[in-house]
Protein backbone atom coordinates (compact mmCIF):
# COMPACT_ATOMS: atom_id res chain seq x y z
CA UNK A 1 0.00 0.00 0.00
CA UNK A 2 1.15 3.31 -0.97
CA UNK A 3 -0.56 6.51 0.25
CA UNK A 4 -0.04 10.05 -1.54
CA UNK A 5 -1.35 13.22 -2.82
CA UNK A 6 -3.05 11.47 -6.23
CA UNK A 7 -0.17 9.48 -8.00
CA UNK A 8 2.44 11.69 -6.82
CA UNK A 9 3.70 9.30 -4.66
CA UNK A 10 4.41 6.79 -7.25
CA UNK A 11 6.86 5.88 -9.32
CA UNK A 12 6.92 6.04 -12.97
CA UNK A 13 7.77 3.01 -14.10
CA UNK A 14 4.91 0.75 -11.09
CA UNK A 15 2.07 -0.57 -12.70
CA UNK A 16 -1.41 -1.83 -10.61
CA UNK A 17 -3.61 -4.05 -10.38
CA UNK A 18 -6.13 -2.22 -8.78
CA UNK A 19 -6.34 1.46 -8.21
CA UNK A 20 -8.78 2.25 -5.59
CA UNK A 21 -10.18 6.42 -4.49
CA UNK A 22 -12.26 7.86 -2.26
CA UNK A 23 -11.80 11.69 -3.86
CA UNK A 24 -13.37 14.55 -2.66
CA UNK A 25 -16.82 15.08 -4.89
CA UNK A 26 -18.85 17.58 -3.52
CA UNK A 27 -20.01 21.31 -4.89
CA UNK A 28 -18.60 24.42 -3.67
CA UNK A 29 -22.15 25.13 -3.53
CA UNK A 30 -23.53 21.70 -1.84
CA UNK A 31 -20.27 22.36 0.46
CA UNK A 32 -22.74 24.95 2.14
CA UNK A 33 -25.85 22.53 3.06
CA UNK A 34 -23.78 19.58 4.22
CA UNK A 35 -24.79 18.37 7.42
CA UNK A 36 -22.36 20.77 10.50
CA UNK A 37 -21.63 16.97 11.49
CA UNK A 38 -19.88 16.69 8.45
CA UNK A 39 -19.09 20.46 7.11
CA UNK A 40 -17.10 21.32 10.72
CA UNK A 41 -15.92 18.10 11.34
CA UNK A 42 -14.05 17.32 7.71
CA UNK A 43 -11.42 19.45 5.80
CA UNK A 44 -12.58 21.26 2.31
CA UNK A 45 -10.05 19.65 0.86
CA UNK A 46 -11.55 16.07 1.70
CA UNK A 47 -15.04 17.05 0.24
CA UNK A 48 -15.29 19.97 -2.36
CA UNK A 49 -13.95 19.56 -5.65
CA UNK A 50 -14.55 22.08 -8.06
CA UNK A 51 -17.54 23.55 -9.13
CA UNK A 52 -19.17 20.02 -10.80
CA UNK A 53 -17.96 18.29 -8.21
CA UNK A 54 -15.80 16.39 -10.85
CA UNK A 55 -12.19 17.65 -10.94
CA UNK A 56 -10.67 15.01 -8.55
CA UNK A 57 -12.42 12.64 -10.55
CA UNK A 58 -11.25 13.65 -13.67
CA UNK A 59 -7.29 13.96 -12.24
CA UNK A 60 -7.99 10.21 -10.48
CA UNK A 61 -9.15 8.39 -14.26
CA UNK A 62 -6.19 10.22 -15.94
CA UNK A 63 -3.56 8.81 -13.03
CA UNK A 64 -5.48 5.17 -12.98
CA UNK A 65 -4.88 4.96 -16.99
CA UNK A 66 -1.05 5.27 -16.39
CA UNK A 67 -0.90 3.56 -13.15
CA UNK A 68 -3.30 0.61 -14.05
CA UNK A 69 -1.90 -3.24 -15.39
CA UNK A 70 -3.63 -4.33 -18.44
CA UNK A 71 -7.31 -5.33 -17.53
CA UNK A 72 -6.74 -3.65 -13.72
CA UNK A 73 -9.28 -2.47 -12.03
CA UNK A 74 -10.27 0.97 -11.06
CA UNK A 75 -12.69 1.71 -8.23
CA UNK A 76 -14.18 4.86 -7.01
CA UNK A 77 -16.62 6.07 -4.59
CA UNK A 78 -18.36 8.90 -6.16
CA UNK A 79 -21.47 11.20 -5.52
CA UNK A 80 -24.81 9.52 -6.53
CA UNK A 81 -25.82 12.65 -8.44
CA UNK A 82 -23.48 12.48 -10.74
CA UNK A 83 -23.19 8.84 -11.54
CA UNK A 84 -23.74 9.08 -15.24
CA UNK A 85 -21.35 11.88 -15.81
CA UNK A 86 -19.14 9.84 -13.72
CA UNK A 87 -19.35 7.18 -15.82
CA UNK A 88 -19.34 9.12 -19.08
CA UNK A 89 -16.35 10.57 -17.75
CA UNK A 90 -14.58 6.89 -17.26
CA UNK A 91 -15.25 6.02 -20.64
CA UNK A 92 -13.84 9.29 -21.96
CA UNK A 93 -10.58 8.60 -20.52
CA UNK A 94 -10.45 4.76 -22.22
CA UNK A 95 -11.29 2.41 -19.45
CA UNK A 96 -14.03 -0.72 -20.43
CA UNK A 97 -16.54 -2.52 -18.47
CA UNK A 98 -17.97 0.68 -16.47
CA UNK A 99 -20.26 0.06 -14.18
CA UNK A 100 -22.16 2.00 -11.27
CA UNK A 101 -22.89 0.00 -8.45
CA UNK A 102 -25.42 0.85 -5.32
CA UNK A 103 -24.70 1.14 -1.64
CA UNK A 104 -26.90 -0.35 1.47
CA UNK A 105 -29.38 2.29 0.47
CA UNK A 106 -30.00 1.91 -3.17
CA UNK A 107 -27.89 5.03 -4.32
CA UNK A 108 -25.02 4.81 -7.23
CA UNK A 109 -22.28 5.19 -5.46
CA UNK A 110 -19.40 3.32 -6.95
CA UNK A 111 -17.43 3.34 -10.42
CA UNK A 112 -15.74 -0.08 -10.96
CA UNK A 113 -13.78 0.24 -14.73
CA UNK A 114 -11.48 -1.99 -15.77
CA UNK A 115 -7.97 -0.62 -18.23
CA UNK A 116 -8.31 -2.40 -21.26
CA UNK A 117 -6.54 -5.65 -21.82
CA UNK A 118 -5.69 -8.54 -19.73
CA UNK A 119 -4.75 -8.84 -16.82
CA UNK A 120 -1.06 -10.15 -16.10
Amino acid sequence: FLAGDGAEALLANQRFDVVVSNPPYITVAEATALDVSVRDHEPEIALVSSADGLSATRMVCRSARRLLAHGGLLAVEIDSRRSTQTADLARKHGFQSVEIREDLFGRPRYLLAEQPGQLR
